[in-house]
């Protein structure tokens, strides 16, 4: 589904906007907010520039390492399966870019005027959700653990 959500949005931006071209949908906030078309042949915040080919290479691996870790993971643990499954999203809808026109098409773009600017896409989003939620997941994990490890025996 994310993968979908993505392409669906980039598809749409590509065929509206040539690039660096923007669109403020809701211009009381564009100083903050646009629709801006862009393209990023390197990672996040635009490291590693020119790097596709690597780039799609570790994409293809994780994704075999995730269809892998993701069957592993016990049916009990669901909000693992989930974020595994939206982080297997994102790094699908960019991949899919790589593979078909050689860049990632990013088109949200985010501001803070005179600190930041930065332009992602919702398969990007959908990474940086997916890492959040799997680190929060693991250190209540831990924390429930610790709890268990220190209660004294009855």
């Amino acid at each position: 589904m994310v993968a979908l959500v993505d392409q669906v949005g980039k598809a749409l931006v590509v065929d509206q906007l040539a690039i660096g071209q923007s669109w403020a949908p809701v211009p009381a906030v564009s100083n903050v907010f646009e629709i801006t078309r862009s393209v990023n042949t390197g990672a996040a915040f635009s490291i590693l520039q020119g790097a596709n080919i690597p780039l799609l290479v570790l994409s293809l691996g994780m994704l075999v390492g995730l269809i892998i870790f993701i069957r592993r993971v016990p049916a009990a643990q669901k909000g693992q399966i989930i974020a595994l499954g939206v982080l297997f999203g994102g790094v699908t809808g960019n991949a899919l870019d790589r593979i078909r026109v050689g860049t990632v098409i990013d088109f949200i773009h985010w501001q803070i005027p005179g600190v930041i600017s930065n332009v992602s896409n919702p398969a990007d989003h959908a990474i940086v959700f997916s890492v959040i939620a799997l680190l929060i997941l693991q250190l209540r994990a831990e924390a429930i653990q610790t709890r268990q490890d220190n209660t004294p025996p009855v």
